[in-house]
């Protein structure tokens, strides 16, 4: 039988992730895995760029603390996608940098017990880095959105302004914008295990099971922007409680009041 027409592969193929199967697809498919990794890569700069375009007009229309507004979101999604585009290009060299601090742990196990210690230091050494790995990426996301605030908030240009501003307000906050970001986490880490719990458990090739797992799939799919959306909105608000004095955005011209009004014309009375 042929590696695809395999009934027993095809049964494999309808139910959950089998590890076996994926390395031996690949054993097998070696020269499609070229063109699987370039989609893959298509795929994910499609996604991030999509992401970011909404990202403008949503966040947008919470600074403006503004109800649903099509016009309003995909212009604003237009008008700031060229400045979060610059964000994230300049943004790259900070996630570097949270990223391999997850490496200094590997400093510290050799300091302390050489080339080659034992394997509990080394169990429980990955697993200090897996996550302080996470942490690391968590706080450059953070970092990420709290600049695209700062940036649509105050209409600014310069992205590297808006980069340091974000630094320095997480910085400052930093409990409460970690316990913020992380909860959002959490609920997202906790939405994951539940889809992948349903999924097992309903697996199976007949066509109502494949349907129902499709339902599933988007299911959790729009919970996931529902999470991001509120994450988007949870921290603009609290950016404004934190950031009292910087509400004011001072990108329209200040009119003259009514009260200025009278006591010119009072003036020229007299």
């Amino acid at each position: 039988d042929g590696f695809a027409g395999n009934s027993l592969m095809g049964n494999s193929l309808a139910g959950g992730i089998n590890m076996d199967f994926f390395f031996e697809f690949i054993v097998n498919n070696s020269g499609g895995m070229k063109m699987l990794g370039g989609i893959i890569f298509v795929v994910s700069l499609l996604y991030g760029g999509i992401s970011l375009f909404i990202s403008g007009g949503a966040i947008s229309l919470m600074v403006r603390k503004e109800r649903w507004n099509s016009s309003l979101f995909w212009g604003d999604s237009a008008k700031y996608f060229g400045r979060l585009l610059r964000l994230f290009l300049l943004s790259i060299p900070v996630f570097i940098i949270f990223y391999l601090v997850q490496f200094i742990e590997l400093a510290i196990v050799r300091i302390f017990f050489g080339s080659d210690p034992y394997e509990n230091v080394k169990f429980w050494g990955a697993i200090i880095r897996i996550g302080i790995g996470y942490l690391g990426i968590l706080v450059y996301y953070m970092i990420l959105d709290y600049a695209k605030i700062y940036a649509i908030k105050n209409d600014e240009r310069n992205m590297s302004k808006a980069l340091w501003k974000s630094i320095i307000f997480t910085m400052k906050n930093f409990f409460t914008t970690f316990s913020l970001a992380c909860s959002f986490f959490i609920i997202g880490v906790v939405a994951l295990l539940l889809f992948k719990v349903t999924s097992e458990f309903v697996s199976g090739s007949q066509a109502l099971m494949i349907l129902f797992l499709i339902i599933l799939q988007q299911m959790y799919l729009a919970f996931k922007m529902f999470i991001k959306l509120m994450l988007y909105s949870s921290q603009t608000m609290l950016y404004f409680k934190l950031m009292p004095v910087d509400l004011i955005v001072s990108a329209q011209p200040v009119e003259q009041t009514d009260a200025t009004e009278d006591m010119s014309r009072l003036e020229t009375a007299l």
